[in-house]
C-alpha cells in the first residue's frame, strides 16, 4: 500500500511539475524515468557488515553530478548514500564536505570524508570509494571530530 501511495504521488508531482513547462525540471524527470527502467547498484561496506543499495545517477540542475541510492522511491530506505561531485566526468574526486558524502543509516546521519573515483563510458558509470565516517550528531551543523570508522564500496548501473 505505502509504495502504491509513494508512486501515486510521484505521477501527480510529475504531472503538476510536467505542466510547469521548466526545462530543468523535465530533464531531471527524464532522468529518474530511465533511472527506474534500469536502476544501478551501490555496494558498500562499514564495521563489517556489506549493503548494496539501488543507485541512481544523476546530473543536478547546477550540473553536478549525484550518485545516490533511494532517488526513485522504490522502499522506504533504512539506509541511504549519497555523493555529489563538482561534474559528469570521469576521475578521481576529494569528499571532503557534508555535501559532497552523506550515509544516512539506522537513524543515524554521516559525513564520508575520503575519496571517489568515477569512471563514465557512454551511459556506463562505474566507480569506487573509500573514506572515513564522521556523526553528525542530531540538531547540529557540524560533524564529529573524532571517526566513527572507515566505509568503502563501489557503484555501477
Amino acid at each position: 500500500m505505502k509504495k502504491i501511495l509513494q508512486l501515486i504521488l510521484l505521477l501527480l508531482t510529475g504531472m503538476a511539475i510536467a505542466q510547469s513547462g521548466d526545462p530543468k525540471v523535465d530533464a531531471l524527470l527524464q532522468q529518474l524515468k530511465e533511472q527506474q527502467k534500469a536502476p544501478g547498484k551501490i555496494t558498500f561496506k562499514m564495521k563489517g557488515k556489506t549493503y548494496t543499495e539501488i543507485g541512481s545517477f544523476m546530473e543536478d540542475t547546477k550540473k553536478r553530478f549525484v550518485i545516490s541510492s533511494h532517488l526513485t522511491l522504490d522502499s522506504t530506505p533504512d539506509s541511504s548514500i549519497s555523493f555529489v561531485i563538482p561534474s559528469k566526468k570521469s576521475g578521481s574526486y576529494s569528499i571532503e564536505d557534508k555535501k559532497s558524502g552523506v550515509l544516512v543509516i539506522n537513524g543515524k546521519v554521516y559525513q564520508i570524508r575520503g575519496n571517489i573515483t568515477v569512471n563514465i563510458s557512454g551511459k556506463k558509470i562505474s566507480g569506487s570509494f573509500i573514506g572515513e565516517l564522521f556523526e553528525i550528531p542530531n540538531n547540529k551543523a557540524k560533524a564529529s571530530d573524532q571517526t566513527s570508522g572507515v566505509i568503502q564500496g563501489n557503484f555501477q548501473n
